[in-house]
């Protein structure tokens, strides 16, 4: 039986604020380890002795900022030297409902399918179904229950990416090992995946979220990575090039700082084409 204690969990800090410290306390009860991985250029002291307070939160802090992909990899492999079957990754904005283990061990030890399911996560799509638990393609990385042994399975997250698509990509090998994602609908997380702004002149009224204009280009360049080296997986594909030309329009014609934005577009084509992936470390 799958509990609280096969399962650990991981929050990666990235400058963040105290009010993180309120969205870890939603969840650190519900896992019997929680792995601090900070990726911050200006470490956040009175947040980490905070959290240090737990005797079950271990902290590492990364020399400098090797992204999602890199910060993931390390909080599962310390998860698995240390005995455990399942980690919880979480981003440093995301509350969790206090029965979320709970519910996804419950889900998980009823399942007729438990050795093939991936990911068990919160509710981020849209239930078109109306059922408590449903398959999707492809989820959010925050308020994923990752299986351990899978993720060994299939080699983990891709440290290249950096950030963006990394959740698109470690979930196109799950489907390609014929392995299933799964939301359970009533686990409501919350969230800010960024800054939402409004466009509202008169009968034209729009919202969106907004990142910061380097974002531009990892969305650019691992998109188009993605979609040359995952071809077959079709829906989650189609879904990127839908996001693709959504980005380039939502910077171009919605953003500030515009010529910044179009700029990092244009430089993501070309490093595509380039074949460079990792950390963007060059000038505009």
């Amino acid at each position: 039986m799958i509990s609280k204690q096969n399962i650990a969990g991981c929050v990666i800090l990235y400058n963040s604020n105290y009010e993180t410290y309120y969205c870890i306390e939603s969840y650190i009860h519900q896992v019997s380890k929680l792995y601090l991985i900070d990726n911050s250029e200006v470490i956040n002291e009175v947040l980490v002795k905070e959290l240090l307070q737990y005797p079950h939160v271990e902290y590492s802090k990364n020399k400098d900022n090797c992204g999602v992909a890199f910060a993931l990899n390390l909080a599962a492999q310390k998860a698995i030297n240390d005995g455990y079957d399942f980690l919880l990754t979480m981003d440093d904005d995301t509350h969790l409902p206090k029965n979320t283990i709970e519910e996804m061990c419950s889900f998980l030890n009823k399942s007729l399918e438990k050795e093939s399911i991936g990911i068990v996560s919160v509710s981020h799509s849209n239930n078109i179904v109306s059922q408590p638990y449903y398959k999707v393609a492809f989820t959010m990385t925050s308020g994923n229950l990752i299986s351990l042994a899978i993720y060994n399975e299939i080699g983990g997250f891709n440290n290249n990416l950096f950030i963006d698509h990394v959740d698109h990509e470690y979930c196109v090998k799950l489907e390609n090992s014929s392995k299933f994602v799964y939301e359970i609908d009533l686990l409501k997380p919350v969230h800010k995946l960024g800054e939402e702004r409004f466009l509202n002149i008169g009968v034209l009224k729009k919202k969106w979220i907004s990142h910061s204009p380097i974002r531009c280009y990892y969305f650019i360049r691992n998109g188009l990575w993605l979609i040359s080296n995952y071809k077959r997986n079709t829906n989650i594909i189609k879904h990127i090039r839908v996001c693709l030309i959504k980005e380039i329009l939502k910077n171009v014609f919605l953003e500030d700082e515009k010529i910044a934005r179009i700029r990092y577009i244009i430089r993501g084509i070309r490093d595509y084409y380039g074949g460079k992936l990792g950390r963007y470390n060059g000038l505009l």
